[in-house]
């Protein structure tokens, strides 16, 4: 009886056919075209990650549909959104590092805070609720971890590479690399080089932009600017507010990256 293929290796042969039939596109064009097909990943990116294209795709009607069903797929088996995947690699193919993280993990983080000031919640990262969900934020961290490793013009290449390479099975257990190597690239491992800090540091890029992306006058987010009237409202007291907010984020995102570092050396200890 044939195997059921996972969804990472529906998701490599998903993109060998339409490199294979759609000969016309470099690997950089696919990935944005895939991007493009999505209307939320298309209409709602922020000027703040201009210059960037909005155009429409141009993705035939057939891998629309096995897209969108590779995406409903990886939510509920991954806890992974496949639209923030393809969203950071094509914004790195466009822009330079710093605004690739405010359409990913800085601007989900960024949007989370934001909520949670204007609407007096305490939805929690990681959350259902939060605009920086689980499955948001795993799609920034394969998407940056993906766009930080790609040969230049070569995103499929590295979404092929890294998806094959994050679901090796030996002997019986699933070794993933996820969050170590998003881990390792951002300076959050410790000196062992196994486990992560127990804080994110003062300056560290993952405050610097996602405070940055709060504070950018010229975000527009669903037609509307709520930024621009924080800033007017940023007394003492609300930059106060904010930098807790920001704090309390920034230390549940983290403890999502420790606890994903922990389970998979766990899972590569077994496999020794």
């Amino acid at each position: 009886m044939k195997s059921e293929l996972t969804i990472f290796q529906e998701l490599v042969a998903f993109l060998d056919d339409v490199q294979q039939n759609c000969p016309q596109w470099e690997e950089a064009e696919v990935v944005s075209q895939i991007r493009r097909s999505m209307p939320e990943f298309r209409q709602r990116i922020w000027r703040i990650s201009l210059p960037f294209n909005r155009s429409e795709s141009d993705l035939p009607d057939r891998y629309r549909e096995r897209l969108d069903y590779l995406r409903r797929r990886a939510e509920t088996v991954e806890k992974l959104d496949l639209g923030h995947v393809f969203t950071s690699i094509d914004i790195r193919q466009s822009v330079d590092i710093v605004r690739d993280a405010y359409a990913s993990w800085a601007g989900d983080l960024g949007t989370h805070v934001l909520s949670n000031f204007t609407n007096e919640a305490q939805v929690v990262v990681g959350s259902p609720d939060s605009l920086a969900s689980l499955a948001d934020l795993h799609g920034d961290i394969d998407g940056v971890n993906i766009a930080n490793h790609m040969p230049e013009g070569k995103p499929v290449t590295a979404i092929a590479a890294y998806y094959q390479g994050n679901e090796l099975l030996m002997n019986g257990v699933t070794v993933y690399k996820r969050f170590s190597t998003f881990a390792c690239d951002l300076n959050l491992l410790d000196n062992s080089g196994t486990k992560c800090v127990d804080k994110v540091p003062a300056h560290h890029p993952l405050r610097g932009y996602t405070r940055e992306f709060i504070e950018f006058d010229e975000i527009d987010f669903d037609g509307r600017n709520p930024f621009t009237l924080l800033s007017e409202l940023f007394n003492e007291e609300n930059q106060a507010k904010v930098n807790h907010l920001l704090d309390v984020a920034l230390e549940q995102f983290l403890q999502i990256i420790a606890s994903g570092v922990e389970q998979e050396r766990d899972r590569r200890l077994k496999t020794l």
